[in-house]
């Protein structure tokens, strides 16, 4: 049977089936030598195949014929006679092969002409198989061109966006797809990308003629656009080109005039946020700088590789500070390699400087390459010193240096740039070097994520990976990785130096890094067990770091240790609460400072690992200050940074004057050693050795010490809520239902609250051999022990008979995450109040005031102390102060009054053994006073210690003579108030309770 591929090919659709045929059947003809493709020598005569390969071949080579001889067209019915009955003539390989080279020389025989010119085709039989419509076929034959990009418009769509960059169209073809709806619709489009297109005048005039006005992308970069085209082009961007936000006009020779043009039509673009126009000849900032001072949204300007000079960058940086004053968008100006130095660049570094200092919006600047001296860079350099918005900044290839903070130093001569090259102590940024691992190409992060396995050397990826589009920006790949922190994927780490609970607390603590030499000094703050800072680091960096702690340097417990590369000295610093700067034995002081600030040499610093690192993707101190928000690192949609960039102003001592001590110096805070002591003392006296085995005891002590802190704090303010003089301190019957029902521990079909009830009653009950060890006796509340009792029943009854877990251990911890929420913010309580008032300020007001404060707590204390105990002032005591000072309001109000006495007296070991946690000291009753104005609605850091003094010289004075109400008003104030919710719930199973409580 004759197969439809043993004569020649009547058409392109019958053609192109003949070449699939081919690549499916190989390369050898029958009957004739086999040429070997990848050399020049000749394969002796292979065994004869069928005659259809003859034939394909052929077809094959008659095809590569027509083309390189610029044929529009062929016959629609190709005879034999134009076929070549030569057996021996040599053949063409199809496309998919490599051409010989016996056959690639000029004058080949597979090169000449046919003897006769081949027919036209049809334009529906030469596009069946190339997608192309009829009317952009006969578009192409009437302007005598292929219809050969129909499958690349076709390929380039990607929802309502086109992409055909360098795609080599051309301003005729780009017309006949224009005008063919069917192919090309422009209704439909919204981002055009033309990006070297070979396209000129003519073609951009019929692009910009047929673009819609919902246009909002417009990418003709890399083609050739002059006067005409740029003045059609503004034409239209004044009349309906409103939703456009995105243009690119790089590498098009445009010059000062079509930019004049241009830039009026882009300030009618009110949707505006991106300008590129980098690579062209553009050397009068004028019109740029009137375009920036007008536009409302502008966000982005790249005007890169231009010839504006010193005089030009003055002219738009002008502009660009009138944005800034204005309050409108511009963040990101880009004007590197503009050869500022070459003609008038102290205007141009004034200009500069002046956006720095008054721009709060400008978050991005590159002024990389432009040969500024230092005279320049000086004034740019003193603008940025109080800038707090800018975020990346590029000065490589100017006379400045930067830190990793970026901050400049302006370099008067050509020596430090070797000099700096040399030193390897530090970090340097956007300086030359010769250290290949400090090279942007070497430390610069792959595009994608690395293995986890990925091979470290030094800290620096091996697989970093160089992209064009870092060479199309004109970095040099000797120079050292940019201090930008958007640019090189800087991560922000918060490094932690752990507080030592059996030593003192440190009163300050700053951390130093190799980032800068060990130069400056971070304060870091003080959170729960910890002290924490947070830097901003380059991609795969080795940090080193060493920690000033009071006035000694101390490195990381437990981390590796290095010696610095270069000897390394360090200068103590001070501040308003630390100022004792006394180094202790062991470290090597070698002098001072002008300051008296002692200078002392450093031999050891700790490598931060991962377990004191931590990568932080936001920042939520940042709240309500000037920040910027940044893309990750990474460049996924993950998580974005927000980072606060940050001036610190060093503390001198001015003159050697030291404070006395502070009042509440021998104030004793909750120690870890302390709250052991409590836990151990509490589940001693509890009574659960019916629900907890003793091999389960050591399992359970260890869940309780690591949440007995956040246990404290709950019932530091459950057991004072609804609190008078007459009752003792402890958690009633309510505010424990309460607690549980708001830690959803009860309330529920599993956990009633007559459940909680019951429990509360069995707390209640002593043994017979510890009533004579309770001095401390409270028949209606829960001490702490019972507390912590009534805690663990819950768990029991909740989690370990409801199945949830298999020991008690695990129920008592799945308790305490149901506390979780409830601790944390008691504790955060107690920790701000401290950190509030343990400071210089209200220190000084109370030690101003401190006869007075004597004088109120000697008169209105001891006339409810026992006979033989010294004289201390019990809660009813306090509570009839607090009526003469008339210090409650919204925030503080009478039944919160216990709640201060509470914060104000010092955590006690035993609060069942001895009575010693209610009766208050004078050092305890100043902590109170302080804990009132805290608790206060109008309570402000800022003037936390001038309105206890206004409270000090007014109406404290007036406690020291006037008569107090009497105790039963007290009383009834205290305790009234609507009741909680919850409380008929919780009162309406007493008698259940009550049934019930021989049982438990």
């Amino acid at each position: 049977m004759r197969s439809e591929c043993d004569s020649p090919p009547t058409s392109i659709k019958s053609f192109m089936r003949c070449r699939g045929h081919l690549a499916a059947a190989g390369g050898t003809i029958a009957g004739e030598q086999r040429t070997d493709l990848s050399s020049d020598a000749v394969v002796p005569k292979a065994t004869p195949e069928p005659r259809l390969r003859l034939n394909l071949l052929r077809a094959v080579a008659e095809r590569q014929l027509a083309d390189r001889a610029n044929m529009d067209s062929r016959a629609s019915t190709l005879s034999e006679q134009h076929w070549p009955k030569t057996p021996d003539s040599p053949t063409s390989p199809s496309r998919s092969t490599p051409v010989p080279r016996n056959l690639s020389r000029p004058g080949s025989a597979w090169r000449r002409r046919p003897e006769h010119p081949l027919p036209r085709l049809p334009v529906s039989a030469r596009s069946s198989n190339r997608g192309v419509t009829e009317r952009y076929g006969e578009l192409c034959e009437g302007s005598g061109m292929l219809p050969k990009f129909a499958r690349t418009v076709q390929r380039g769509f990607h929802g309502t966006e086109l992409d055909i960059t360098a795609s080599g169209l051309g301003d005729l073809q780009l017309k006949a797809l224009l005008n063919d709806k069917n192919l090309l619709n422009t209704d439909q489009i919204t981002r055009w990308r033309l990006r070297d297109s070979r396209l000129t005048d003519v073609g951009i005039i019929d692009f910009v003629t047929a673009i819609r006005l919902t246009v909002e992308v417009i990418d003709i970069s890399l083609n050739r656009l002059s006067m005409e085209g740029s003045r059609v082009l503004s034409e239209r961007m004044r009349n309906d080109l409103c939703f456009l936000r995105v243009v690119d006009l790089s590498g098009n020779g445009i010059s000062d005039e079509p930019a004049r043009i241009l830039a009026r039509g882009l300030l009618c673009c009110s949707a505006l946020l991106r300008l590129d126009m980098n690579s062209n000849t553009l050397r009068d900032g004028t019109e740029l700088g009137n375009l920036c001072a007008g536009h409302t949204v502008l966000t982005r300007l790249s005007l890169r590789r231009n010839f504006l000079g010193g005089a030009g960058v003055a002219a738009l940086f002008e502009g660009i500070l009138q944005n800034a004053e204005a309050g409108f968008q511009l963040a990101d100006v880009d004007v590197a390699w503009n050869g500022i130095g070459s003609f008038n660049g102290l205007a141009a570094g004034k200009a500069i400087g002046a956006v720095l200092r008054n721009s709060g919006t400008l978050y991005h600047c590159d002024l990389s390459y432009n040969s500024m001296d230092a005279s320049t860079c000086a004034f740019i350099a003193e603008g940025l010193k109080d800038n707090h918005s800018l975020y990346g900044l590029h000065v490589v290839g100017n006379a400045v240096s930067m830190d990793p903070d970026g901050f400049l130093t302006p370099i008067y001569t050509g020596a430090p740039l070797a000099d700096q090259a040399q030193d390897q102590s530090s970090w340097r940024f956007g300086d030359p070097t010769s250290n290949t691992m400090t090279m942007v190409g070497a430390s610069k992060p792959p595009p994608v994520e690395p293995a986890a396995n990925i091979e470290l050397d030094g800290g620096y990826k091996k697989s970093a990976t160089w992209s064009v589009d870092d060479d199309l920006r004109g970095r040099d790949m000797s120079e050292r990785a940019t201090g930008c922190w958007a640019c090189e994927g800087w991560e922000r780490v918060e490094l932690q130096y752990p507080i030592d609970p059996e030593g003192p607390e440190p009163k300050a603590v700053w951390m130093y890094t190799n980032l800068d030499g060990f130069r400056k000094g971070v304060r870091m703050k003080k959170l729960e067990n910890r002290f924490v800072a947070a830097r901003m680091v380059p991609p795969c960096c080795k940090l080193q770091a060493i920690f000033q702690v009071d006035a000694a340097f101390r490195n990381l417990p437990g981390a590796k240790l290095e010696k610095p590369k270069t000897p390394t000295e360090i200068t103590l610093k001070a501040c308003p609460e630390f100022q004792d700067l006394r180094p202790p034995p062991g470290q090597n002081v070698v002098g001072q400072d002008d300051h008296g600030h002692p200078i002392i040499h450093v031999e050891e610093v700790s490598v931060v690992d991962n377990k004191s690192r931590i990568s932080v993707p936001v920042a939520p101190a940042n709240s309500g200050r000037r920040c910027v928000v940044l893309d990750p690192p990474d460049g996924t949609n993950g998580v974005p940074v927000v980072m606060l960039r940050v001036t610190e102003t060093d503390f001198k001592l001015a003159r050697k004057v030291e404070r006395t001590r502070a009042f509440y110096a021998d104030w004793k805070r909750e120690s870890t050693s302390l709250l052991t002591q409590c836990m151990l003392n509490d589940f001693g006296r509890t009574r659960l050795s019916k629900l907890i085995d003793e091999d389960a005891v050591p399992a359970v002590k260890e869940v309780l010490e690591q949440n007995y802190r956040k246990f404290m704090a709950i019932y530091r303010r459950v057991s004072a809520v609804d609190i008078s003089g007459e009752t003792e301190l402890g958690v009633t019957q309510l505010q424990a239902g309460e607690a549980m029902m708001e830690a959803k521990l009860a309330g529920d079909s599993l956990t009633k609250i007559a459940d909680v009830d019951r429990f509360f009653i069995a707390a209640k009950v002593k043994d017979k051999e510890a009533k004579h060890e309770i001095v401390v006796v409270n028949d209606k509340s829960l001490v702490r022990y019972e507390f912590l009792e009534l805690i663990v029943r819950v768990a029991h009854q909740r989690f370990l008979k409801g199945g949830f877990v298999n020991t008690m251990h695990e129920a008592i911890n799945m308790a305490f995450e149901c506390l979780e929420a409830q601790g944390k913010k008691q504790v955060s309580i107690m920790d701000n109040f401290l950190y509030s008032f343990h400071c210089d300020d209200v220190d000084d007001v109370y030690k101003k005031h401190m006869t007075t404060l004597q004088e109120v707590y000697k008169k209105h204390s001891g006339s409810l102390t026992k006979p033989g105990k010294p004289k201390s002032m019990a809660l009813l005591e306090w509570q009839r102060l607090l009526e003469v000072l008339d210090v409650y309001d919204d925030g503080f109000q009478a039944r919160h009054s216990a709640i201060a006495f509470r914060l104000g007296m010092m955590t006690q070991r035993d609060e069942t053994g001895s009575s010693r946690f209610q009766e208050m000291t004078f050092l305890e009753f100043l902590h109170a006073l302080g804990a009132v104005f805290f608790m206060r609605k109008d309570f402000s850091e800022s003037t936390y210690a001038l309105k206890m003094e206004s409270c000090f010289v007014g109406r404290l004075k007036q406690a020291r003579s006037n008569n107090l109400a009497p105790a039963a008003a007290v009383t009834t104030r205290a305790s009234a108030g609507a009741p909680s919710p919850g409380a008929d719930a919780i009162g309406e199973s007493a008698a259940t309770a009550a049934a019930a409580a021989a049982a438990a």
